[in-house]
């Protein structure tokens, strides 16, 4: 009950920003907590229980790793991108690809440089990757199969963007990466 009275005067005055007053209720709060747990002889042993606890969190950690590691190269290789080190930017944003090959945004990002370096065959295939990628992660309700303009289904291979009269050939895939948002890759 003291605890629940410092939260109260806590949530209307400033008392907590006094240092001794927190430090005495947590500690008042710990031993509460202390006096009404188990008996040590009554607890399961510390290793039945940490043990599984580290490797669960070692397992998250490890899960994370490889979104991590793809995020920092596909930005490592924007800011190349930006400084003109298109080779240096196109290696990274393969880092990025090798890390997480599930991932729609390193492909993305690959196909942008490989646009800039006029590598127009490879950035098409490797934004055919990223939205064959996306489509695996969109939702059961979503279409599968793209729609054209009038709500039918196109063609397999049809939602490449249709170059413009007189453009180079794999223009269409600079307006398509431009069209793809950080929002709809995650």
């Amino acid at each position: 009950m003291p605890f629940c009275a410092y939260l109260f005067h806590a949530g209307v005055d400033w008392m907590w920003e006094s240092t001794a007053v927190t430090v005495l209720a947590l500690s008042m709060m710990a031993v509460a907590i202390a006096a009404a747990g188990t008996p040590l002889e009554k607890r399961p042993s510390v290793a039945r229980v940490r043990v599984p606890m580290a490797i669960a969190a070692l397992l998250v950690v490890l899960i994370q790793i490889p979104g991590l590691v793809s995020t920092t190269s596909a930005r490592d290789s924007q800011k190349l991108f930006n400084r003109g080190q298109f080779q240096a930017a196109l290696g990274r944003a393969t880092d990025a690809i090798d890390a997480q090959p599930w991932a729609s945004s390193p492909y993305v990002q690959r196909a942008l440089v490989e646009e800039a370096m006029s590598r127009l065959p490879a950035a098409q295939v490797d934004l055919d990757r990223a939205i064959a990628t996306r489509a695996h992660q969109l939702p059961a309700a979503a279409p599968a199969v793209p729609r054209g303009r009038r709500g039918g289904r196109r063609e397999a291979g049809a939602h490449r963007l249709p170059a413009r009269q007189g453009a180079a050939p794999g223009v269409g895939v600079l307006r398509a990466a431009r069209a793809v948002t950080p929002t709809t890759l995650t």
